[in-house]
């Protein structure tokens, strides 16, 4: 009840201020609710005696919640496997980059960024793509009203370079000439996607001589 009724003798009643009930909180972690004694006490909280007080208990509802703060950390997409040998990761890039957490202080402090459920890039040749939420640690809540970070891996070729031999095909010979090469093969360097390069096969790639306009007579050409 919001009132009690106190009885007794005048002097003693006119003593009474108010009626207070005493409960503790110590260790509360959630509301709580009790049925707690209620006591006559004056003007200096002392406790007034030879009174009675109507009804003797009252329920009490003490709303009790946690102190908790907010910070704004960085996003980390968390990654799970390995990309296709022949390729590698050039770039990975989460949006929104950085998100609002709610937790105790004492948590908080503990907390540097937020990281995203793994995302599977195993015997990945392309680009990943990739909706994933949290991974959020104990006693902390996510605040944003941004949605689900969107992940995306960028995944390129490996690149490699190799030395390959060349067979050296003449072209554009004139009309009655003939030509011969002091060498039927030329070692060339070539750059490229390692997957590519592995699947080159004999003949694949010619040295072309161009003589074009060229008379009789021995000729120095760079192919």
């Amino acid at each position: 009840p919001a009132f009690a009724t106190v009885s007794g003798a005048a002097s003693a009643v006119d003593l009474v201020a108010s009626v207070e009930a005493a409960l503790s909180l110590e260790g509360a972690t959630r509301g709580v609710s009790v049925q707690a004694l209620l006591t006559p006490v004056d003007r200096q909280d002392d406790e007034v005696t030879d009174v009675r007080v109507d009804p003797q208990t009252a329920l009490v509802n003490v709303p009790v919640e946690r102190i908790t703060s907010r910070k704004r950390v960085p996003e980390v997409a968390q990654m799970e496997g390995s990309v296709a040998p022949s390729s590698t990761i050039a770039q990975i890039s989460i949006v929104p980059t950085t998100v609002e957490i709610e937790g105790e202080p004492s948590v908080l402090e503990r907390v540097d960024a937020i990281q995203t459920l793994p995302v599977d890039i195993s015997g990945a040749e392309s680009d990943v793509q990739r909706e994933v939420s949290f991974d959020v640690p104990d006693g902390v809540v996510i605040r944003t009203e941004q949605g689900i970070p969107q992940v995306v891996v960028v995944v390129e070729p490996l690149e490699d370079t190799i030395t390959v031999q060349a067979a050296v095909v003449l072209t554009n010979l004139g009309t009655g000439l003939q030509a011969i090469a002091d060498q039927p093969f030329s070692q060339i360097v070539v750059s490229g996607p390692t997957k590519l390069l592995q699947e080159l096969r004999g003949g694949d790639i010619l040295a072309e001589v161009d003589l074009r306009n060229r008379s009789s007579g021995l000729h120095q050409i760079r192919s």
